[in-house]
């Protein structure tokens, strides 16, 4: 449909260019048998930029779903390739932290500092704990659409608190699923998450370098 629009526009561009043309030599040498021609293309034209307006409309309602239409991983994918500062609004209220997707309020993560939300008070494995304050503490960041549940990702307080970092596969296998790091991206009120992610030996899915 893309390419399709796109070669419409192609051509009614060139037919707006011949009509230009033939109009300005109809004007300036008077070649009556140039008229047709000219009132011809510059219908066409019209025609064709019309009909192209139609079906850009056509594909962009088609492309763009909003939450409410979109499945679970539909719904994930796009806050994995959100912006934490553009897309997302966080608010801290006592304990209790809101990030809210800004087009879709619906869309958001809660979090508390309250033992519904605790994962570990002591969570202890080894890249956890090489920091200076070596105490760590996990918690769940719960990702809602409306009233459903879409994910519980855990999250890790490390060093005093310095960084907040996602929680890897295993003690063993430190990788990272992108919505995990993203999250904790959203919470990186420190900006301290590409050093501490760094420092801690931990890598996104399939990326053996670990490193960002």
């Amino acid at each position: 449909m893309k390419t399709l629009i796109t070669t419409i526009r192609a051509i009614s561009y060139l037919c707006v260019l011949a009509t230009v043309i033939l109009a300005a030599v109809w004007f300036i040498a008077d070649v009556n048998r140039i008229e047709p021609i000219t009132v011809g293309l510059g219908a066409l034209s019209i025609l064709l930029i019309s009909l192209a307006s139609i079906l850009q409309h056509r594909y962009d309602k088609a492309s763009t779903k909003i939450p409410g239409d979109m499945s679970q991983d539909e719904l994930l994918s796009l806050v994995v390739s959100s912006d934490p500062i553009s897309n997302w609004d966080v608010s801290y209220s006592g304990s209790q932290v809101l990030a809210v997707y800004k087009e879709y309020p619906d869309l958001r993560i809660e979090h508390a500092h309250s033992s519904e939300y605790l994962h570990s008070d002591d969570f202890r494995e080894k890249w956890a704990n090489k920091f200076p304050d070596s105490h760590a503490a996990s918690y769940y960041y719960d990702l809602y659409y409306g009233p459903t549940r879409l994910r519980r990702i855990v999250l890790v307080h490390v060093d005093g608190g310095r960084a907040i970092l996602p929680m890897p596969q295993s003690a063993v296998d430190l990788s990272i699923e992108e919505i995990s790091f993203n999250v904790a991206r959203i919470f990186d009120n420190f900006g301290t998450l590409d050093d501490y992610f760094h420092r801690s030996g931990l890598a996104l899915v399939g990326d053996q370098s670990k490193a960002l």
